[in-house]
């Protein structure tokens, strides 16, 4: 058997070795762009070398001692010393008048009401967090605490965070934030959606009035009746969904939240109709309840 040795020229060698360094570089930077674990959400806060510091919300435990004042065990929900439970709700990070804030949101459960209606809500209460600069990191100082926010939801329980869709965000004339945050209920075999509205005040007072956050109620956006459906019955089965959206005022400060539905709703027994643009829906700023009507009517 003869044995044949090929040489290869120094100049090919090289060539080869810088195209393999090149490719590796391009094949890492791709790697890293479509892995998601390696991937950190930007923040305002950089390193000296300029790279970006994710900064964690603070944790729900913390929000809870935050707002009730009384420190559990750190979980997301716990009883304080007169039996009433809290619990974490949800969490927001959002910019406004140039700061960079997180709120979150929490809730208690009636005491006293052991057979809660449709009716009987939660108490809403929120502790908000200012992204700051302590000794060259960032951190979330508090900014403001507040355990009467307002009341949701029903039967007792409050109205679940729709992690399927995003929270909306305006910013209206007078420097207040208004919050959309997607919500879901269930009753009777449906399942209605909405939205829970939210307004933030970010000028902060030390007067003794100052509220920081209200609740304004919860505009529905659609239905799926799937649960109790029956296609060979009289109630058909029907998904109807409603996209939101801000109307700025002609005057005021406080926009309409007009809700544009698609999709189909009973219109009879055993008879469905399809949403047009006549079902469209404008919710107005009722400023003496402090709320927007139409309500939520489930």
């Amino acid at each position: 058997m003869t044995t044949h040795i090929h040489f290869i020229s120094p100049k090919l060698i090289a060539l080869m070795i810088s195209f393999g360094v090149c490719a590796g570089n391009a094949l890492a930077k791709d790697s890293q762009a479509g892995n998601p674990a390696t991937a950190q959400p930007v923040s305002s806060a950089t390193t000296e070398t300029g790279a970006a510091v994710y900064l964690p919300p603070p944790p729900a435990g913390r929000v809870l001692a935050d707002v009730y004042g009384e420190k559990g065990d750190g979980s997301a929900s716990y009883a304080l010393e007169d039996k009433t439970v809290v619990s974490f709700w949800r969490g927001e990070t959002y910019e406004v008048a140039g700061k960079r804030f997180y709120t979150g949101f929490a809730y208690h459960a009636p005491k006293d009401d052991e057979l809660p209606g449709p009716a009987t809500g939660v108490g809403i209460s929120q502790a908000t967090y200012l992204k700051d600069d302590i000794q060259g990191k960032p951190a979330w100082t508090l900014f403001h605490a507040q355990p009467d926010v307002g009341t949701f939801g029903g039967y007792g329980k409050p109205d679940q965070p729709d992690r399927t869709r995003v929270a909306q965000r305006y910013v209206m004339r007078n420097g207040h934030l208004l919050l959309a945050i997607p919500t879901s209920r269930f009753a009777d075999g449906v399942k209605s959606t909405g939205f829970a509205i939210l307004s933030f005040d970010p000028a902060k007072n030390d007067l003794g009035d100052y509220k920081g956050w209200q609740y304004v109620g919860t505009v529905a956006t659609g239905e799926d009746n799937g649960a109790a459906c029956d296609d060979e019955g009289p109630m058909k089965c029907v998904v109807s969904k409603g996209a939101l959206a801000f109307v700025a005022p002609k005057s005021g400060v406080m926009p309409t939240l007009q809700v544009t539905m698609q999709g189909k709703v009973v219109s009879g027994p055993g008879k469905t109709r399809t949403l047009d643009a006549k079902d469209t829906i404008n919710h107005v700023y009722d400023s003496a309840a402090r709320h927007y009507v139409p309500p939520l009517d489930r």
